[in-house]
């Protein structure tokens, strides 16, 4: 009986060989400029913000308890107040991650992006009120 496979296909050695992702040169992706525009922090019914940067794709609910937060305490709040009033990490509350406060400060930032002049439209952060 005749062979399904007719011609046979070539010795693998004699395909020609893909790239592996080790042989392809990584290209540094370039940071995102900050976007501009006006952030809008409402706070009656539903929380939300509505910012010119990229909206998060995880954690959204809590980076709007951290801005809104921010946004009713405008004098500020150092990491432990926030660390005491929001849950950045599923840790042990007294035992919070040191890093979180600051990283979600900084994924919120560049969610709402810079006003005209390029200052950040953040309320004002923990470093501002002294923590």
């Amino acid at each position: 009986p005749a062979s399904p496979l007719w011609p046979p296909p070539p010795p693998i050695s004699a395909m020609p060989m893909m790239p592996t992702a080790s042989a392809v040169p990584a290209v540094p992706v370039p940071e995102e400029p900050p976007a501009t525009g006006e952030a809008q922090v409402r706070v009656l019914g539903v929380p939300t913000v509505e910012a010119p940067g990229r909206p998060p794709v995880v954690d959204t609910e809590l980076l709007t308890e951290l801005i809104v937060y921010l946004a009713l305490h405008r004098e500020g709040a150092n990491e432990r107040t926030l660390t005491q009033e929001i849950s950045f990490t599923e840790v042990v509350p007294s035992q919070p991650d040191p890093a979180a406060v600051p990283a979600m400060l900084a994924r919120a930032g560049r969610w709402l992006g810079v006003d005209g002049p390029g200052h950040p439209a953040s309320p004002r952060t923990p470093r501002d009120a002294g923590g």
